[in-house]
């Protein structure tokens, strides 16, 4: 077994500084276990609108597995605090020893020999005939209004009589 992650004493301070990272930790990791919880049940929800899952077991596989699911955060400061500091190592998952547990025989399945190029670039494409090329602007726009147009009133506006609809109402 490796040494403890935290070998000295902790002051008050610290210690109150530790409580409230772990209570905003609490409350992050709470809203999104939550939002997670959710998301699963609905995606269960979806796959129960098939016509050719009628009878439902889907449904019922997932409601056992989701009442083992909590909102709450299963980890607590004493639990943080008996870590070991070989809990803090993150071995890359492309690693040998990790890929030993995670191998399966779909692994070794190769797609296909080579697979064809399907274009995509941007430099390659070409816009379509009916479209325009960009042109830069030679010329100002023009600041003159002549009153008709957008602007003023709202369609079917204000009449002179000042009813609402314009239309002797």
């Amino acid at each position: 077994m490796s040494k403890p992650l935290i070998s000295k004493p902790l002051s008050i301070d610290q210690w109150g500084n530790l409580e409230r990272i772990n209570d905003m930790l609490t409350r992050e990791y709470s809203n999104r276990r939550a939002m997670l919880i959710m998301r699963a049940q609905l995606t269960g929800q979806s796959f129960g609108w098939s016509d050719r899952s009628k009878d439902n077991k889907l449904a019922q596989v997932l409601q056992k597995h989701h009442r083992l699911l909590t909102k709450d955060n299963p980890v607590s400061i004493a639990r943080v605090l008996a870590a070991r500091a070989d809990f803090t190592t993150i071995e890359p998952a492309s690693r040998g020893v990790v890929r030993q547990n995670t191998q399966s025989s779909i692994n070794k399945v190769m797609i296909g020999g080579r697979v064809p190029d399907r274009g995509g670039r941007p430099n390659e494409t070409r816009p379509p005939p009916e479209m325009p090329s960009f042109k830069q602007r030679t010329e100002a726009p023009q600041q003159q209004r002549s009153g008709k147009g957008r602007g003023g009133r709202v369609q079917g506006g204000w009449g002179g009589s000042g009813k609402r609809g314009g239309r002797g109402e």
